[in-house]
């Protein structure tokens, strides 16, 4: 049997969300107090993370930086969160890797 004789079958499935995106976000915006020229050449690779509860099944926390803004979101699968989402603005300043979460 040749390889042309070989038929693959792709199935995708659209998977719904238990309720939409939340774009209500707790918000704090921070001044590092540094020069606005100090670190904004930088070029701060953006970077995200996860961690998982070891006592609560079916909740975790995941985060992302990008720029000077850092995003941290913890969900459930079993309950629905209120006031789950928190982001950090830094201003004149990128985050830097290196945050766990441990």
């Amino acid at each position: 049997m040749a390889l042309t004789d070989i038929n693959y079958s792709v199935q995708y499935k659209e998977v719904f969300l238990r309720t939409p995106p939340n774009d209500d976000w707790n918000e704090i915006t921070l001044n590092t107090g540094g020069v606005p020229s100090t670190l904004q050449d930088v070029k701060a690779q953006q970077w995200s993370g996860g961690f998982v509860y070891k006592q609560i099944q079916n909740r975790f926390i995941y985060w992302r930086s990008i720029h000077n803004v850092f995003e941290m979101v913890e969900e459930s699968l079993d309950l629905r969160l209120v006031g789950n989402q928190l982001r950090y603005k830094f201003t004149d300043s990128p985050v830097l890797n290196g945050i766990s979460i441990t």
